[in-house]
């Protein structure tokens, strides 16, 4: 099922259509970061939120390059 969410930024109106489990999520980690659905948005809140996602996922993958490594040497030994 899908779900649209629209959102302003600088004054222009992107709608979004995403599967509604997706597009809850988003919804509540943009309204965490002050985003704001009802009214425009700056750029710079955006901004915010995307680069506090990339933090959480370049962690991710540190931590799994790490499981991977480890994985690797038990392997060969």
């Amino acid at each position: 099922m899908k779900k649209s969410i629209s959102i302003t930024i600088a004054g222009h109106r992107y709608n979004i259509n995403l599967e509604k489990k997706f597009a809850d999520f988003v919804e509540k980690d943009l309204n965490s970061m002050g985003v704001n659905f009802g009214t425009d948005n700056r750029a710079e809140v955006l901004l915010k939120s995307y680069l506090r996602l990339a933090k959480i996922v370049n962690g991710f993958e540190d931590e799994l390059r790490k499981i991977d490594s480890k994985l690797d040497f038990e392997i060969k030994n």
